[in-house]
């Protein structure tokens, strides 16, 4: 789509709701796609901080760290992913 459109949209949000997780998760995305791996890593973490439960910007996260080489803490996450929810598929492919 338009990253740049998509951006603007979501900066708004999460101005417009400093406690918007999605705002933030969705903000993590697309630096994850710009390659913007710490950008991204910060998003999320402000993403969960604000849902913990928040799952899938918790599975981004992982994301971040394992681009980042922090493999240790991606681990973490996925770990801490499945017994939030242990039934979610994702975390075990």
């Amino acid at each position: 789509g338009r990253p740049d459109a998509a951006r603007a949209a979501w900066i708004k949000a999460a101005r417009h709701d400093n406690e918007s997780a999605q705002a933030y998760n969705n903000l993590g995305v697309l630096a994850l796609d710009e390659g913007e791996f710490s950008a991204a890593l910060s998003r999320f973490e402000r993403a969960l901080k604000v849902h913990p439960g928040y799952l899938e910007a918790r599975k981004n996260l992982a994301v971040a760290q394992v681009r980042l080489h922090r493999l240790d803490e991606a681990e973490r996450t996925l770990r801490a992913m499945i017994a939030i929810a242990p039934l979610l598929s994702e975390p075990y492919h």
